[in-house]
């Protein structure tokens, strides 16, 4: 009988444990973008990349890349904090490997455009 409340007992600290995580993962992916915010443009300022192109590159990205990346590719969602560590993966699979993005999504030539010159000025 012990054994059974026991174990009871556990199975309710896992659930709970597992509620806190899931409320904790969705609170922090909501006020993750208006916490990038202010580190986005903090940390756009201290590179070379003029930030209205780094800004219009973000939102072609999150235009036209992470409505897909969020569902098939969550590791690879675009954030201005990560855009530029994952530009040698940007530039290889939408201008040498032409992979990206995948049919059904196109990128207009002032897109291409836009997305050449903020990847040549980093």
């Amino acid at each position: 009988m012990i054994k059974k409340a026991k174990q009871r007992n556990m199975g309710i600290s896992i659930a709970i444990a597992l509620a806190i995580l899931f409320s904790i993962l969705a609170a922090n992916s909501s006020s993750q973008s208006q916490s990038e915010s202010l580190d986005m443009r903090i940390e756009a300022h201290s590179n070379d990349t003029p930030i209205d192109l780094q800004e219009e590159a973000l939102s072609i990205l999150q235009l036209k890349c992470n409505t897909c990346h969020k569902k098939r590719n969550p590791f690879m969602v675009f954030t201005l904090k990560n855009m530029e560590r994952r530009a040698e993966k940007i530039k290889k699979q939408v201008f040498e490997l032409k992979r990206m993005p995948q049919p059904g999504t196109t990128l207009s030539p002032e897109e291409y455009s836009t997305l050449k010159n903020w990847l040549d000025a980093i």
